[in-house]
């Protein structure tokens, strides 16, 4: 009898170990598609900044300092450039280039970036973002208040881009995932024209 006891014993022991040993796996797991997904999402934010500071250091290219930005709000900017973002070449006459935050697709929200009422190609990955935002500021690094007026958007020369990018976790019913953003571009044609 003491035996069997011992059988048994030894049973709920082990029994117990090796629920132990599947949930630390699947803990495991967890924890490595979270780190995988996590660094899919920064390298996703790379490349987001990487071809957003891209796109805006190429604004104003032909066009006065004073002229650069025709629209200013929190939520999207509208600028001038003579640039071609679609040829990759200047063209004859300046024409609007305009960054706003889409509606909500089934990835998030997507940056889009439209020039001369036509989307830009090269932006379609810049996918995931939840919140997008914009402050400028003048030469002397002083913010320009929004809502801009006509006189202190002739005045803006760098803007601050806040991106909040979201993402479904792995594994249904758990937190998604977010990472946070901030960078400064600056308009590099107007400090290049001394303006």
């Amino acid at each position: 009898m003491s035996i069997l006891l011992d059988l048994l014993g030894a049973l709920i022991i082990a029994s117990l170990l090796m629920l132990m040993m599947i949930s630390f796996q699947f803990q495991l797991q967890n924890l490595a598609d979270r780190t995988m997904f996590s660094a899919q999402m920064l390298a996703h934010e790379q490349k987001a900044c990487t071809e957003l500071n891209r796109v805006i250091a190429l604004v104003g290219v032909g066009v006065a300092p004073d002229s650069m930005v025709t629209e200013a709000t929190a939520t999207s900017a509208t600028f001038r450039t003579r640039w071609s973002y679609t040829t990759g070449s200047l063209m004859l006459a300046p024409s609007t280039l305009q960054l706003t935050l889409s509606a909500e697709t089934s990835f998030g929200k997507q940056l889009s970036l439209t020039q001369g009422g036509t989307v830009v190609k090269d932006l379609g990955y810049i996918l995931w973002i939840e919140d997008l935002s914009f402050r400028y500021y003048d030469i002397n690094d002083a913010e320009v208040t929004i809502p801009t007026t006509t006189e202190s958007v002739k005045t803006i020369r760098s803007m601050d881009v806040r991106a909040t990018f979201k993402r479904n976790a792995p594994r249904v019913k758990e937190t998604p995932l977010r990472t946070r953003m901030q960078m400064r571009i600056y308009f590099m044609n107007a400090y290049l024209q001394g303006g």
